[in-house]
């Protein structure tokens, strides 16, 4: 089954704008080509851009993917305003042969949290991922693993 993340960005417009749409910008990489109708927006007010991306597949471990998205006017073609970018980090694929996690007491999902947050910066994007994934499907060996990787094992406050 295919993994859909939705990207909304909230913009902000002085002068408004009509005749628009949100595109990727990228250059290479899995959502070149996309673009989603945006509305026409009044001046003095704010927006809710959306995109929903498919979640590339990755091999083996987690992947980081980032793109580049823009407001691009449909005549002209020229983009207008900032660049929006999202970022993510995938799971790494599970194997088979792990066994499920039991379920997580409220005083070691907290030690996790806590050894998440003391993480460095370069890192806790990846591990929050991981967690909300943890979070999500109830298994917690990912993040298990990636905390132990980066020298916190948890694994005997499991049972």
């Amino acid at each position: 089954m295919e993994k859909k993340i939705r990207k909304t960005w909230q913009v902000c417009t002085k002068t408004g704008w009509s005749g628009l749409t949100l595109r990727c910008l990228d250059v290479d990489g899995p959502y070149v080509g996309l673009s989603e109708a945006v509305p026409n927006v009044p001046g003095r007010s704010r927006a809710d851009l959306s995109v929903t991306l498919t979640v590339p597949k990755g091999e083996g471990g987690s992947q980081s993917i980032q793109s580049k998205w823009g407001l691009v006017n449909t005549k002209t073609g020229k983009q207008i305003g900032d660049d929006l970018w999202v970022r993510f980090t995938t799971a790494p694929k599970a194997t088979p042969a792990t066994p499920a996690t039991p379920a997580t007491p409220a005083s070691f999902l907290n030690e996790i949290i806590l050894a998440v947050s003391n993480m460095p910066d370069d890192k806790k994007g990846e591990l929050s991922n991981l967690l909300h994934e943890a979070l999500t499907t109830d298994n917690y060996t990912p993040i298990l693993t990636a905390l132990k990787t980066n020298g916190v094992d948890l694994t005997s406050l499991k049972n």
